[in-house]
């Protein structure tokens, strides 16, 4: 079989397996069927027998070769099946379950209307103090933060602050690295403090 298309060889406990190619397996299958035939043909049996046995013998035949053919595609695609890699590798799933583990000031989340925002450095730069949002840590923030506590609503520069704290929307799978994050921390205290202080106070 040297010119036979052999793909390849494995052995296991002692055993040399070739690895054969698809058109080497469908020459092989066809010689089987091919002998099949021939012993059928021979058998002094009705005409109708011989057809119904042919054709018996050819549906089991394109069976076996599909469902091996799919098989093989099948394992392909498991195999280079692309796997999740976002930039540090860390993965979470922004549920609700996964939002309330998150509730204390040194590992501060909340959601906003159905966003979720990782807001732990934010507090000491808050305007009008941490102790404004530490309260809805791993919770639902989005009426305290709609109407400012009560007290009206927030400026556009809270809400694009806010905007750069975004880990991504409920539900959604996502890398917690906060690279970005940290970077819109350090634009925040470095924005003008005055500013900040008569925008949201």
């Amino acid at each position: 079989m040297a010119d036979a298309q052999v793909l390849g060889t494995c052995s296991r406990k002692g055993l040399k397996v070739q690895v054969l190619s698809p058109a080497l397996k469908l020459r092989k299958y066809s010689i089987y069927f091919y002998i099949s035939l021939t012993i059928i043909i021979n058998m002094d049996v009705k005409k109708e027998l011989i057809i119904g046995t042919i054709g018996v013998v050819v549906i089991l035949f394109l069976s076996v070769f599909y469902a091996r053919q799919f098989s093989n595609i099948n394992k392909s695609a498991t195999i280079n099946k692309p796997k999740i890699n976002m930039i540090n590798g860390i993965v979470t799933e922004l549920t609700v379950s996964e939002i309330t583990k998150h509730n204390i000031d040194s590992d501060c989340w909340i959601i906003i209307n159905n966003s979720v925002y990782q807001v732990t450095e934010f507090l000491s730069l808050h305007p009008g103090g941490a102790s404004r949002i530490t309260p809805y840590c791993g919770q639902d923030a989005t009426t305290a933060f709609d109407t400012k506590g009560g007290k009206g609503s927030h400026s556009s520069t809270a809400i694009q602050e806010l905007d750069s704290l975004k880990l991504g929307v409920l539900n959604e799978k996502v890398d917690i690295s906060n690279a970005n994050i940290k970077q819109s921390i350090d634009v925040i205290k470095n924005s003008p403090k005055k500013e900040r202080e008569l925008d949201d106070d």
